[in-house]
């Protein structure tokens, strides 16, 4: 019978002893996953950013007298630093690259939807065929960035949730691991109509 208590005497204390270990490895899975998931937002943010060119010089062909409203689109595509960088990592995802890339996000839906304006204005564009191409594209990478954008957010309520859960925080405070931020679009991002053919 002593054996008995002893082999669960073991048992309590090898489950107590690895605890730590198997906490850890879990709240690094998570953080990975976050990661992983950033980087499938960053590179739809990068593809939308690379469709700008293609728009802009349709949209060239037909407007040349709205030339401000293409200067402006093609600044902000010029001036981004919207890139997947695949060795970026849960720790870098800061306040401050969040807010960074919603604010160029932000800038960008603003002037596609001067964009859309001035595409309005002239028929025989919205109805070229490599313009229709384009917005399509435009609108299937929007899908796109907002399924990711989802699935991210998804990925750090869980990561957030599990950092301030007891005993796991207890090791997060100690391992130095901080929470990650949600990636949320402002309300004039938001209100943007739909890019219509």
């Amino acid at each position: 019978m002593i054996w008995l208590y002893l082999a669960i005497a073991a048992v309590v204390l090898l489950t107590i002893a690895t605890w730590p270990i198997r906490a850890r490895n879990r709240l690094v899975s998570m953080q990975t996953t976050v990661a992983e998931s950033w980087r499938n937002v960053d590179i739809e943010l990068a593809r939308r950013w690379d469709l700008i060119p293609q728009l802009v010089a349709v949209a060239k062909a037909y407007a040349k007298h709205e030339a401000q409203t293409l200067a402006n689109l093609v600044a902000l595509r010029t001036g981004s630093d919207i890139s997947a960088d695949p060795t970026r990592a849960v720790a870098e995802l800061s306040d401050h690259v969040i807010a960074d890339e919603t604010r160029q996000e932000s800038q960008l839906s603003t002037a596609v939807t001067q964009l859309r304006t001035v595409a309005e204005s002239y028929p025989q564009l919205r109805s070229a065929e490599h313009y229709s191409a384009v917005i399509t594209n435009l609108r299937d990478t929007e899908d796109r960035i907002a399924a990711a954008r989802r699935l991210y957010n998804g990925n750090v309520s869980r990561y957030n949730a599990a950092l301030q859960s007891f005993p796991a925080t207890v090791l997060a405070k100690r391992t130095g691991m901080a929470s990650a931020e949600f990636f949320e679009m402002d309300e004039a991002s938001r209100d943007v109509p739909r890019l219509e053919l």
